[in-house]
Protein backbone atom coordinates (compact mmCIF):
# COMPACT_ATOMS: atom_id res chain seq x y z
CA UNK A 1 0.00 0.00 0.00
CA UNK A 2 2.91 2.32 -0.54
CA UNK A 3 2.05 5.74 -1.88
CA UNK A 4 3.53 9.16 -1.47
CA UNK A 5 0.90 11.44 -3.04
CA UNK A 6 -2.61 12.53 -2.23
CA UNK A 7 -5.09 11.03 -4.71
CA UNK A 8 -6.90 14.36 -5.01
CA UNK A 9 -4.34 17.20 -5.01
CA UNK A 10 -1.17 15.24 -5.92
CA UNK A 11 0.72 16.80 -2.99
CA UNK A 12 3.23 14.60 -1.19
CA UNK A 13 1.96 13.06 2.04
CA UNK A 14 3.83 14.01 5.18
CA UNK A 15 5.55 11.25 7.13
CA UNK A 16 2.69 11.22 9.66
CA UNK A 17 0.06 11.10 6.89
CA UNK A 18 1.93 8.28 5.14
CA UNK A 19 2.16 6.27 8.37
CA UNK A 20 -1.57 6.76 9.03
CA UNK A 21 -2.35 5.62 5.46
CA UNK A 22 -0.06 2.56 5.67
CA UNK A 23 -1.49 1.45 9.02
CA UNK A 24 -5.09 1.99 7.90
CA UNK A 25 -5.69 4.34 10.84
CA UNK A 26 -6.38 7.40 8.68
CA UNK A 27 -5.52 9.60 5.73
CA UNK A 28 -7.52 7.54 3.29
CA UNK A 29 -11.08 7.26 2.00
CA UNK A 30 -12.86 4.24 0.64
CA UNK A 31 -16.28 3.93 -0.93
CA UNK A 32 -17.91 0.50 -1.23
CA UNK A 33 -14.74 -0.97 0.29
CA UNK A 34 -13.23 -1.41 -3.17
CA UNK A 35 -10.38 1.07 -3.05
CA UNK A 36 -8.31 2.90 -0.49
CA UNK A 37 -7.46 6.38 -1.75
CA UNK A 38 -4.52 8.15 -0.06
CA UNK A 39 -5.66 11.56 1.17
CA UNK A 40 -3.68 14.43 2.66
CA UNK A 41 -5.07 16.06 5.81
CA UNK A 42 -6.11 19.20 3.90
CA UNK A 43 -8.24 17.24 1.39
CA UNK A 44 -9.55 14.97 4.17
CA UNK A 45 -11.13 17.97 5.92
CA UNK A 46 -13.28 18.68 2.84
CA UNK A 47 -13.99 15.06 1.79
CA UNK A 48 -17.65 14.73 0.84
CA UNK A 49 -19.97 11.72 0.59
CA UNK A 50 -21.87 13.41 -2.25
CA UNK A 51 -18.88 14.46 -4.37
CA UNK A 52 -16.91 11.28 -3.62
CA UNK A 53 -13.89 13.55 -3.23
CA UNK A 54 -13.04 16.98 -1.81
CA UNK A 55 -16.25 19.03 -1.77
CA UNK A 56 -16.55 21.89 -4.21
CA UNK A 57 -19.62 23.28 -2.43
CA UNK A 58 -18.29 24.28 0.99
CA UNK A 59 -20.38 26.78 2.91
CA UNK A 60 -18.93 30.28 2.64
CA UNK A 61 -20.10 31.17 6.18
CA UNK A 62 -19.07 28.24 8.36
CA UNK A 63 -16.58 26.57 5.96
CA UNK A 64 -18.12 23.14 6.60
CA UNK A 65 -18.82 20.38 4.08
CA UNK A 66 -22.44 19.58 3.28
CA UNK A 67 -22.07 15.78 3.65
CA UNK A 68 -18.72 15.20 5.34
CA UNK A 69 -16.98 11.86 4.87
CA UNK A 70 -15.78 12.21 8.48
CA UNK A 71 -19.34 12.13 9.81
CA UNK A 72 -20.42 8.75 11.17
CA UNK A 73 -23.87 9.78 12.35
CA UNK A 74 -25.17 11.33 9.10
CA UNK A 75 -27.84 13.44 10.77
CA UNK A 76 -28.70 17.08 10.21
CA UNK A 77 -27.38 17.83 13.72
CA UNK A 78 -23.88 16.52 13.01
CA UNK A 79 -21.11 18.96 13.93
CA UNK A 80 -19.26 18.17 10.69
CA UNK A 81 -22.15 19.33 8.51
CA UNK A 82 -22.91 22.83 7.39
CA UNK A 83 -25.63 24.36 9.52
CA UNK A 84 -26.03 27.61 7.56
CA UNK A 85 -29.24 26.54 5.84
CA UNK A 86 -31.99 27.13 8.44
CA UNK A 87 -34.51 24.86 6.71
CA UNK A 88 -32.83 21.50 7.22
CA UNK A 89 -29.28 22.18 8.31
CA UNK A 90 -27.75 21.12 5.02
CA UNK A 91 -26.35 23.04 2.08
CA UNK A 92 -28.08 22.15 -1.15
CA UNK A 93 -25.48 20.57 -3.39
CA UNK A 94 -25.52 21.55 -7.06
CA UNK A 95 -24.16 18.20 -8.32
CA UNK A 96 -26.66 15.34 -8.14
CA UNK A 97 -25.61 12.32 -6.09
CA UNK A 98 -26.72 9.85 -8.72
CA UNK A 99 -24.69 9.58 -11.91
CA UNK A 100 -27.03 9.57 -14.91
CA UNK A 101 -26.64 9.88 -18.66
CA UNK A 102 -27.44 13.59 -18.31
CA UNK A 103 -24.75 14.49 -15.76
CA UNK A 104 -21.72 12.32 -16.60
CA UNK A 105 -19.47 15.32 -17.27
CA UNK A 106 -20.09 16.77 -13.78
CA UNK A 107 -17.95 14.10 -12.11
CA UNK A 108 -14.22 13.49 -11.82
CA UNK A 109 -12.54 10.69 -13.74
CA UNK A 110 -11.94 8.81 -10.48
CA UNK A 111 -15.62 9.02 -9.47
CA UNK A 112 -16.70 7.85 -12.95
CA UNK A 113 -14.27 4.93 -12.76
CA UNK A 114 -15.72 4.04 -9.35
CA UNK A 115 -19.14 3.94 -11.01
CA UNK A 116 -17.76 1.73 -13.80
CA UNK A 117 -16.38 -0.70 -11.20
CA UNK A 118 -19.76 -0.71 -9.43
CA UNK A 119 -21.30 -2.05 -12.67
CA UNK A 120 -18.56 -4.67 -13.10
CA UNK A 121 -16.60 -2.74 -15.74
CA UNK A 122 -12.82 -2.53 -15.69
CA UNK A 123 -10.87 0.31 -14.13
CA UNK A 124 -8.04 1.61 -16.28
CA UNK A 125 -5.84 4.33 -14.77
CA UNK A 126 -4.37 5.18 -18.19
CA UNK A 127 -7.64 5.92 -19.96
CA UNK A 128 -8.77 9.51 -20.48
CA UNK A 129 -11.83 10.95 -18.80
CA UNK A 130 -13.61 10.99 -22.19
CA UNK A 131 -12.99 7.27 -22.65
CA UNK A 132 -14.24 6.59 -19.11
CA UNK A 133 -17.37 8.65 -19.84
CA UNK A 134 -17.99 6.80 -23.11
CA UNK A 135 -17.58 3.39 -21.44
CA UNK A 136 -20.05 4.29 -18.69
CA UNK A 137 -22.45 5.96 -21.14
CA UNK A 138 -22.53 2.87 -23.36
CA UNK A 139 -23.23 0.65 -20.36
CA UNK A 140 -25.98 2.90 -18.96
CA UNK A 141 -27.64 3.09 -22.38
CA UNK A 142 -27.66 -0.72 -22.63
CA UNK A 143 -29.19 -0.97 -19.15
CA UNK A 144 -32.01 1.42 -20.05
CA UNK A 145 -32.95 -0.33 -23.32
CA UNK A 146 -33.97 -3.75 -21.93
CA UNK A 147 -37.70 -4.24 -21.38
CA UNK A 148 -37.58 -7.68 -19.74
CA UNK A 149 -35.83 -8.75 -16.57
CA UNK A 150 -34.62 -12.34 -16.23
CA UNK A 151 -33.99 -13.56 -12.69
CA UNK A 152 -32.19 -16.81 -12.00
CA UNK A 153 -30.99 -18.13 -8.65
CA UNK A 154 -28.57 -21.04 -8.49
CA UNK A 155 -29.82 -23.91 -10.68
CA UNK A 156 -33.47 -22.81 -10.78
CA UNK A 157 -35.14 -21.93 -14.06
CA UNK A 158 -34.99 -18.26 -15.07
CA UNK A 159 -38.13 -16.22 -14.48
CA UNK A 160 -38.94 -13.29 -16.78
CA UNK A 161 -40.63 -10.09 -15.66
CA UNK A 162 -41.55 -7.06 -17.73
CA UNK A 163 -40.32 -3.83 -16.15
CA UNK A 164 -43.08 -1.51 -14.91
CA UNK A 165 -43.74 1.60 -17.02
CA UNK A 166 -40.93 4.10 -16.64
CA UNK A 167 -38.56 1.56 -15.02
CA UNK A 168 -35.52 -0.04 -16.66
CA UNK A 169 -32.74 -2.45 -15.85
CA UNK A 170 -30.77 0.54 -14.64
CA UNK A 171 -33.38 1.14 -11.91
CA UNK A 172 -33.17 -2.52 -10.87
CA UNK A 173 -29.35 -2.39 -10.77
CA UNK A 174 -29.48 0.69 -8.54
CA UNK A 175 -32.00 -0.97 -6.23
CA UNK A 176 -29.89 -4.13 -5.92
CA UNK A 177 -26.66 -2.14 -5.44
CA UNK A 178 -28.26 -0.05 -2.67
CA UNK A 179 -29.57 -3.21 -0.99
CA UNK A 180 -26.24 -5.06 -1.02
CA UNK A 181 -24.06 -2.05 -0.21
CA UNK A 182 -25.60 -2.12 3.28
CA UNK A 183 -23.99 -5.48 3.97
Amino acid sequence: METDECQWCDSNLTKREQEAYNSGEGNHVSWCGLDKFATCSKCMKTMCEICKGPCEDICSKCKKVCHSYLCDTMTTDCEHRCACNPKDGLVKHNVPFEITLDNLTNYTKVRLQDENVKYGLARCENETKDKTINKLKTHLEKLSMNAVCKLKLDDDAAIEYTYPDGKTRLDLNKLLNDFFSGI
